[in-house]
């Protein structure tokens, strides 16, 4: 099992109720894993399922995570 951290912004922080997370998943889980882990824990995720995923700082949505890794969850930024 490895831990990794979960950061929450905006709207995600208020669906979740927290602004950042300890989570642990089996080793070489996928983000995709991770996110199916969050909604479990905090269902009002699920209404925000446009999310742009950083891990360590660069944008992937299907990168094998590893121990130690930091994500955070951004909703895509809209206006004008």
């Amino acid at each position: 099992m490895m831990k990794v951290k979960v950061k929450f912004f905006s709207v995600l922080r208020d669906a979740a109720g927290v602004k950042e997370a300890l989570v642990e998943l089996r080793d070489g889980a996928k983000v995709s894993e991770l996110l199916e882990e969050l909604y479990f824990r905090w269902p009002k995720l699920r209404d925000e399922r446009d999310v742009i995923v950083l891990v360590n700082g660069k944008p992937s949505s299907s990168l094998e995570l590893k121990e130690g890794d930091e994500v955070a969850l951004i909703p895509p930024v809209s206006g004008g």
